[in-house]
Formats: structure tokens, C-alpha cells, sequence
């Protein structure tokens, strides 16, 4: 049942790599993003199928992911530890960030530096997403594909008139 894990997220991420060279327009940044988490059935809130060892992965697109269906990002306590103290000693720098990210209708956002007060508003639109259900695995994954264009004058002073109407707000805190 399904492909090697590693061999579906490759060829995942090849296509979107195939994606961003056809279609990229120097529109803006681009951004891919993975994440670890649980895909769950929303009726029963447990994960979708049975941990089967030895299980390949079965990748589902956005398309295919039926209401019932939905990634949950996270991961226990101890993983996410165990992360962080690879990326501390890995053998690469690593930056630590923390900003306040304030998000508003229609994909607009505002990211504030805690350290500089630098301000960045942006429009940011997912244009892929693709999820992976890793049977055999304790977590499943997520890849998405946004595009962050930065805003123009007139669109920052309309973003700065509904400040205090902010759908969410949360704090970062970020090693990358």
C-alpha cells in the first residue's frame, strides 16, 4: 500500500519545482512550507486509518481531502524537543525570530519584528497543497505553496484603517 515516503515527497517536491519554474511571474516570494501533524477524521477526531508497519505513504491533494477529512499540524511534546535540539546542534546557524503576525480578510497580513519593530504587510495566497498519510509513520505531512507578494502604499494604508479588526493574532517565536 502506497509509495516510500521519502520516494512520494520527492517526486511531490519536484513538481512543484517543475510548477514554480512554468508559472512563476516574479509575482512575489514563494514560500514552501512542511509540517508534521495528523491527518483526522472530523467526525470521530482520530487520525485517518490504522498504523500499519511497513505502510508507503498515500499522498492526498487539497482536491481529495473530503469534508470529513483534515490535517492537524503539531507534534507531542517530546518530538518537537527532540526537533529543536537537532536544529540547535546541527552544524548549520540558526536564527531565532520572534515576531507578532496579524492576519486580516482576504489573505493580508502584517508581521511585526519583536526585536526591530520592522513592519511587513503583505498579501500571501496558497496556490498548492498537498498532504501525505504515513501509515507507518507516528505523524502524517503537509507541503503547501504560498505566494507572499508585498503590498503597495495604498493597500497598506487601507490594511492600517481595519487594524483593530484583525481575524488572528499570534506570536512567533522561530528557529530556522
Amino acid at each position: 500500500m502506497g509509495k516510500d515516503p521519502f520516494q512520494a515527497i520527492a517526486e511531490r517536491l519536484h513538481a512543484i519545482r517543475q510548477w514554480m519554474l512554468d508559472n512563476n511571474k516574479s509575482e512575489g516570494n514563494i514560500e514552501i512550507e512542511a509540517k508534521l501533524g495528523l491527518i483526522v477524521n472530523t467526525e470521530f477526531q482520530g487520525r485517518v486509518g490504522p498504523f500499519t508497519p511497513g505502510a508507503g505513504a498515500v499522498e492526498i491533494l487539497a482536491a481529495q481531502m473530503n469534508k470529513n477529512m483534515k490535517f492537524v499540524s503539531g507534534v507531542e511534546k517530546k518530538d518537537f524537543e527532540a526537533c529543536h535540539r537537532v536544529l540547535e546542534v546541527g552544524g548549520g546557524s540558526a536564527e531565532k525570530s520572534h515576531r507578532k503576525d496579524y492576519k486580516c480578510c482576504d489573505g493580508q497580513r502584517r508581521q511585526v519584528d519583536q526585536a526591530t519593530g520592522e513592519v511587513v504587510a503583505e498579501h500571501k495566497t496558497r496556490t498548492l497543497e498537498s498532504q501525505f498519510h504515513l501509515p507507518a509513520c507516528p505523524y502524517d505531512f503537509r507541503i503547501t505553496v504560498s505566494i507572499e507578494r508585498g503590498m503597495t502604499k495604498e493597500e497598506e494604508a487601507a490594511l492600517a484603517k481595519v487594524a483593530g479588526e484583525w481575524e488572528s493574532c499570534r506570536s512567533k517565536h522561530r528557529t530556522s
